[in-house]
């Protein structure tokens, strides 16, 4: 497998690592770095809420001349593979797609989102955080871009859970014979907010709520606190990920999440 060199890896951290100065938030803090590090401005009409969301699957964003490294941007629950990574809704606001590709460390990065149903639109779905991860995993394989680089190294940005579907695509990665050049190519994991041991059952009541109409989530249940989905994604993957590379960030004051909020830092690890 290809590797990042240290000083390609210290090029892309600081990016992640400064606290951001008015709200602590990771989210917040990268996207506000990026629009700095762009020194400009996007005009243009405001996308339709169509757009904003973003397509599902896998989307190339940006292909270099030499791809050295894969980013995969994966959005989380109530997200989009467009809209989580926006900083507004103007075009050229969507800053893996425009700001990244120009930032310094990322000439040679080949960069992508990803995007699955975890937004409520169906009023029955029993989809789970596995059902996602393997969707993530298969697109992945059969991608014709990562096919023609077969030994780039893989980076994933994942915001809320996001980063559960990242765990969970990486263990079947390693247990499935189909997939494991996948799971070899697996180099870091960025993880944005993830509720790693489940969100507390106030938030998964406003979820719900917030949810209301719509039954039978399946990926609700994965975040329950103590669930079997949970449990045996934390006992499996400390086994595994001694080769990647993880970084967690979270909130570190109350945040907003649409019409909802939540008054304790997110939990982690």
């Amino acid at each position: 497998m290809a590797s990042i060199s240290d000083d390609e890896h210290l090029q892309l951290a600081p990016l992640y690592k400064k606290p951001f100065p008015q709200r602590n938030t990771s989210l917040a803090f990268i996207q506000n770095k990026l629009r700095r590090l762009s020194g400009s401005s996007s005009g243009g009409s405001i996308l339709s809420t169509v757009d904003i969301k973003g397509p599902l699957g896998l989307n190339l964003l940006h292909e270099p001349s030499e791809p050295r490294i894969d980013f995969i941007f994966i959005h989380g629950l109530f997200g989009g593979s467009r809209k989580t990574w926006s900083y507004s809704q103007e075009p050229g606001m969507f800053w893996p797609k425009e700001w990244l590709p120009n930032g310094v460390g990322f000439g040679h990065v080949r960069l992508h989102s990803y995007g699955y149903n975890s937004d409520g639109s169906r009023r029955e779905s029993s989809l789970t955080v596995h059902d996602f991860a393997q969707a993530l995993l298969a697109d992945i394989h059969n991608s014709p871009e990562l096919r023609k680089n077969g030994d780039t190294p893989i980076v994933f940005v994942a915001h809320s859970m996001g980063g559960l579907v990242v765990k969970k695509a990486y263990l079947l990665a390693v247990n499935d014979p189909i997939y494991k050049s996948v799971g070899h190519r697996i180099h870091t994991m960025y993880f944005l907010g993830t509720p790693h041991r489940g969100a507390d059952s106030v938030q998964i009541a406003r979820i719900i709520r917030y949810s209301a109409g719509y039954r039978n989530k399946g990926y609700l249940d994965d975040l329950v606190p103590g669930s079997g989905t949970l449990n045996q994604i934390n006992d499996e993957f400390r086994h595994v990920c001694s080769n990647v590379r993880l970084w967690s960030f979270f909130e570190g004051v109350p945040t907003a999440f649409g019409p909802l909020s939540e008054p304790k830092p997110t939990q982690q690890f």
